[in-house]
């Protein structure tokens, strides 16, 4: 048992990065976007842009405070969600790997499910960059949701983008296929199974976790 431990902790300092460090690196990542969305994206133009028609400017100023208050405790949060995050789609991924007969280390999957998150990042960070080089007048609540490499903007207009269908369109985009790849590899190398099956189990997260999405969306909306 313990000549296994060794050889795992070998194993993993031998890797570029071991999980802790691109666990950091992400939360850092995830931290700085969340300030430039809200130094950048989400300023005090924007808030009254978005919310003028409904409130007056005193309360919009408040809201804007507030929000910027709110935003630190955030930051905050951003390691034990992060953590949260990773770990439920690692156990979910493990779950499918046992339906099939296979195993698979519920710790190797939280390390394949944090590397499928960098591209996740690197859309989100690209998506914020656009948002911030638009005038706040054309910011609406629309345009925060909308993506714009998607399928959801070939299908849809880009003031629908807060509909439920327009929401899982989106979701079909270069990014997530990115993640679906990285997902793939991850699951097959460590199962021990064929690129198809793991393709096939990864497709099956992806599918059940939009889904959930577009219910929640659905209800929410309507």
């Amino acid at each position: 048992m313990r000549a296994a431990s060794f050889a795992a902790w070998g194993r993993e300092e031998a890797k570029p990065f071991r999980t802790a460090e691109i666990y950091w690196m992400l939360c850092a990542a995830v931290v700085a976007l969340a300030y430039y969305n809200t130094e950048v994206v989400m300023t005090r133009a924007v808030f009254h842009s978005i919310l003028g028609a409904q409130l007056d400017t005193q309360r919009i100023d408040v809201q804007y405070e507030l929000t910027r208050k709110w935003a630190v405790l955030g930051y905050v949060l951003v390691p034990p969600m992060l953590a949260a995050e990773a770990g439920f789609l690692a156990f979910i991924t493990q779950l499918f790997v046992l339906l099939v007969g296979a195993e698979a280390p519920l710790g190797k999957l939280f390390r394949v499910a944090m590397l499928a998150k960098i591209p996740l990042l690197a859309g989100a960070a690209a998506r914020s960059v656009w948002l911030g080089s638009l005038p706040a007048a054309a910011i609406t609540r629309a345009t925060l949701n909308v993506v714009p490499w998607s399928l959801g903007n070939m299908l849809f207009d880009p003031s629908q983008a807060l509909s439920p269908g327009y929401a899982f369109a989106s979701a079909i985009n270069p990014v997530e296929l990115a993640w679906g790849v990285i997902m793939t590899a991850g699951v097959a190398r460590i199962g021990g199974m064929s690129r198809r099956r793991s393709a096939a189990i990864v497709l099956a997260v992806w599918l059940g976790g939009q889904l959930t999405s577009f219910v929640v969306r659905s209800f929410l909306v309507s």
